[in-house]
Formats: structure tokens, C-alpha cells, sequence
């Protein structure tokens, strides 16, 4: 319940991606976790398919099963190139260890993984994907679920609680583009306190974990 309920308002979502992506001139996106979201990456890929020829969208979730379920769901979506990777909250890097980079897209989308993951598990995701800069085929933005006005919650004890980039340890500038309202529940009601933030790689001033 709770904060695993959102989603992102798949309207609103596809058109404010869409935007960004035409903008930008972005050639790639990556969605983290993507089963949750298939109806907004779905939604995405429909709207761009006939803008941009050879657009690639890289699926990654946590586990086989959901993997699996994300192809089965998102392949149909012709003109798009899809990559669907398993990669495990397990496998991404210690605080003590060096980010490996994950796989490349100009734009990074993560939404409803960071609760469940906690604080540390999501400053090293975020790590691995600043680890290739993006002259070197790495991330161009970041476009990050956000629950404003919390503290993190920083011990490893598989608390599902909300991710704030703009506290410790994250302690993020103020975003390039806030996009409010676009949060809702079961029931359709908007969570005014969770947002979809943009950054722009190379502008965003790090914490430490």
C-alpha cells in the first residue's frame, strides 16, 4: 500500500517524456523498474515510433519473472529497438565498490523502485548510471520519482518508505523540471508530494553515501 501504489499518470507521463526526448534529440531511453510502468513506456514508444526512426527503449527490472512479463508485454510496439535486461537490487554496487555503468540511454527513468530499495540500494543504482559520462554513451538526463519533504530513510532493513534526492545522502540541486501531479493511487487520486524530476547529467551536484 502506501507509496508502492503510485503510478505515474500514463497521459501525462507519455507526453511529458515524449516532450523531453523531442527536445533533447535523445536517440535512447531506459526505464528502471519496467514492468510497473509498461503502460507508460507502451504509451511512449506508440507516440514516437513514427517521430524517430530506430529509437531504443532498455527495460531493466530486478528479477527473470519480470523481465520476461515486460517483453511479452512491450514487443508488440513496432519501430522500436528493445532491450530487456534483468538487472537485481543484489547486483548493483556496494558503497565501497566501484559503480560498474549500466546500460546506455540519453534519458533514465526510474519510478516506484527506490521505495522498495531503499536509500543505499538507490544512491548505487544512481551511481551506476553516472558512471559513464555522457560523451562516452552515458546518460544524458535523469527523470527520478521524488517524495518532497521527507528524510531517507537510511538503515538496510527492508523499510518500503519514500526517496527524497534533495536530502541526504543524495543532496541534489533543486531539479531542472518538476513535473507535479502526475501521481496516482489506486483510486486515482493524486499524491501531491510525489514528483517526476528532471536532471541534467554533469549539473547535479552529488552526496556522498
Amino acid at each position: 500500500g502506501g507509496i508502492l501504489e503510485l503510478r505515474m499518470n500514463t497521459t501525462m507521463a507519455a507526453e511529458v517524456l515524449v516532450h523531453h526526448i523531442m527536445v533533447h534529440k535523445m536517440k535512447s531511453l531506459m526505464m528502471m523498474p519496467c514492468l510497473i510502468n509498461a503502460e507508460v513506456v507502451r504509451a511512449v514508444g506508440v507516440k514516437i515510433q513514427d517521430h524517430l526512426l530506430g529509437f531504443s527503449i532498455a527495460c531493466l527490472d530486478a528479477t527473470d519473472a519480470d523481465t520476461a512479463a515486460a517483453r511479452t508485454t512491450l514487443t508488440p510496439v513496432l519501430g522500436i529497438e528493445w532491450v530487456f535486461l534483468t538487472l537485481p537490487v543484489s547486483a548493483l554496487p556496494s558503497t565501497t565498490t566501484p559503480a560498474v555503468p549500466v546500460p546506455p540511454a540519453d534519458l533514465v527513468v526510474s519510478w516506484g523502485g527506490f521505495p522498495r530499495w531503499g536509500a543505499s540500494a538507490s544512491w548505487n543504482f544512481i551511481r551506476s548510471v553516472l558512471a559513464r559520462r555522457p560523451a562516452d554513451g552515458g546518460a544524458k538526463f535523469l527523470a527520478l520519482m521524488n517524495t518532497k519533504g521527507v528524510a531517507n530513510w537510511l538503515a538496510d532493513d527492508g523499510s518500503v518508505r519514500p526517496v527524497n534526492f534533495r536530502k541526504a545522502p543524495f543532496g541534489f540541486d533543486a531539479p531542472e523540471k518538476t513535473i507535479k501531479g502526475i501521481a496516482v493511487g489506486k483510486e486515482g487520486a493524486v499524491d501531491a508530494e510525489t514528483e517526476l524530476i528532471f536532471y541534467k547529467v554533469g549539473s547535479i551536484r552529488k552526496g556522498k553515501m
